[in-house]
């Protein structure tokens, strides 16, 4: 005999309820456009997998008990800021904001634990879906900085010369649960896209950049060849470890199996994934109509994914590692974006 489900009959749909504010502009016989819209959407009832009491048998008990609101707006421009008879010029520009904030969950909060000791917080009051963790503030670089600060680890050890230094936020000298705050969210505060195309008499230059601002991204990645808990291989960034008395250096000291817990999840591997690539880039030339026994003919040469701009130290800021919402913001390695060159001719008939 095993145990059956929990039940749960008073399961309903998700409600959503959304107001919505906008205009459109033209202007110098629309060579001038703007597109302006605001947003206000609250979602109630929405079904979460709540954690049950183990006395009970099960894990988790499903009901209508979370609820969200998301506020943002959406801007777009476009401008044709030259127009002549052999040269023409437009730019066009679309940015959105939006914010997802937790209006209402079972106990206040929710923590879903993920590979590589990742921990996401839903909580009231905040942004959806945030990494939650320590603030990292270096390496203690010799015994007597370590004693002073008579800092413990949640494993009831002592911090040494050469261990990992996290933010004592309660000032209870352990680091713990009750240290750990919020590092940042997966959702951009910012994203959108900018066209500039070019033509002069029979060429034309069409590029499309786009481009996040404000989310962060748990570099999975990066702490697995950074950790030196093992003998997997590590990257060069571990020759920058702490290895003697008074050794300043943001890279703690390697340690079999990691007994303090140098690598708990913390702004240490929580890295800014803003970047702004151009995706597309395309120049051609109009061969003109009536070509031979054409009526058109277009030569052209495109690049795809030419170059980013990003700080961000792993393979690439911009990627989907899981369909799970939770997982948006953890980069565990997947491929990055390839570089694409394409040479083409377009024919009419």
């Amino acid at each position: 005999m095993v145990p059956g489900i929990i039940a749960n009959n008073q399961l309903t749909y998700q409600t959503k309820s959304q107001i919505n504010f906008g205009f459109d502009l033209a202007f110098l016989g629309n060579r001038v456009m703007l597109s302006a819209n605001y947003f206000n959407n609250n979602s109630d009832n929405i079904m979460l997998f709540s954690d049950e009491y183990s006395s009970l048998g099960f894990d988790f008990y499903p009901s209508n008990s979370a609820s969200l609101n998301t506020t943002g707006y959406e801007l777009d421009v476009f401008s044709r800021i030259v127009d002549k008879r052999d040269f023409s010029f437009d730019l066009g520009l679309n940015i959105t904001n939006n914010k997802t904030i937790i209006n209402d969950i079972p106990g206040g909060e929710h923590i879903y634990k993920g590979r590589g000791g990742v921990e996401i917080i839903n909580r009231v009051g905040e942004r959806i879906n945030s990494f939650y963790g320590y603030e990292y503030d270096g390496v203690f670089a010799t015994t007597e900085e370590a004693n002073q600060a008579m800092l413990f680890s949640d494993r009831g050890l002592q911090y040494k010369a050469g261990d990992a230094r996290f933010l004592d936020i309660n000032e209870d000298n352990i680091i713990n649960n009750e240290d750990k705050i919020l590092l940042g969210s997966f959702e951009p505060d910012f994203y959108g896209g900018l066209n500039l195309n070019i033509s002069y008499k029979r060429w034309s230059l069409n590029s499309w950049f786009q481009g996040v601002y404000g989310n962060k991204i748990f570099n999975y990645v990066r702490y697995q060849n950074e950790k030196m808990t093992d003998l997997s291989n590590q990257s060069v960034k571990v020759l920058q470890r702490w290895q003697y008395e008074g050794h300043e250096t943001v890279v703690p000291k390697a340690q079999w199996g990691d007994p303090v817990g140098n690598n708990a999840l913390s702004s240490r591997w929580i890295e800014d994934g803003s970047y702004l690539r151009l995706k597309e880039l395309t120049l051609a030339y109009n061969v003109g109509e009536q070509f031979s026994a054409f009526s058109s003919m277009k030569v052209f040469i495109t690049v795809n994914n030419w170059f980013t701009l990003t700080n961000y130290l792993g393979y690439d800021p911009e990627f989907s590692y899981s369909s799970d919402i939770r997982n948006q913001g953890i980069d565990y390695g997947t491929m990055p974006v390839s570089k694409q060159f394409t040479v083409g001719v377009r024919i009419g008939l």
